[in-house]
């Protein structure tokens, strides 16, 4: 395996984790708020933040 598929294959393993965090806010927040647009882009910019900081 070269070094561009390890590349390509820890974005996409590191995707499928940003795509669960997101699922995961999304829905704690919507048990919350009832409002799925404002929680969808609560939960991104939450996942864009953790992403800074790690």
């Amino acid at each position: 395996m070269n070094i561009g598929e390890q590349a390509i294959l820890s974005w996409m393993w590191k995707n499928r984790v940003v795509q669960i965090c997101i699922r995961i806010w999304s829905n704690r927040c919507f048990y919350k708020l009832k409002d799925k647009l404002k929680c969808r882009l609560m939960a991104h910019k939450n996942v864009q933040a953790i992403y800074k900081l790690g």
